[in-house]
């Protein structure tokens, strides 16, 4: 079952302070990769599931798709969309969720940044204060 965090208030209030959300497509680290697997969109009926604030589906319009449909998930929408279209699917990576204290590490010598994966292997459902707590 999906679980949607993004209308909890306080959840909410620190997503759309993330690059993603402030500046778009642009923002998203995976951008670049997925924009270069993506095929020529002239003409083409986009899906953009979990839109949240529709930059895809923008970028889409933008690039000449025929048809842009944004909505949210849901299993039977998958099992169709799967049917009728070439589906990419791009979610939010567990590296965010996967640390027990999800923040930066910074090195106070050299001032590099690491990011702690010390629970990435474990399975099933997490929960953790990432932006908010409790995710």
């Amino acid at each position: 079952m999906p679980q949607n965090v993004y209308d909890r208030q306080d959840f909410f209030e620190n997503y759309i302070k993330l690059d993603r959300q402030v500046k778009g497509l642009h923002g998203a680290p995976e951008w670049p990769q997925l924009k270069s697997i993506l095929p020529n969109l002239n003409g083409l009926v986009v899906l953009d599931l979990g839109c949240v604030f529709g930059w895809f589906s923008r970028f889409a319009r933008e690039n000449a798709a025929e048809f842009v449909r944004a909505i949210d998930i849901s299993e039977k929408m998958l099992e169709r969309a799967q049917e009728m279209t070439s589906l990419i699917c791009s979610i939010e990576h567990p590296i965010y969720t996967a640390p027990s204290r999800p923040r930066f590490i910074v090195d106070e010598e050299t001032g590099s940044k690491s990011w702690p994966l010390d629970d990435y292997q474990k399975e099933g459902l997490r929960t953790t204060d990432w932006l908010a707590p409790g995710i």
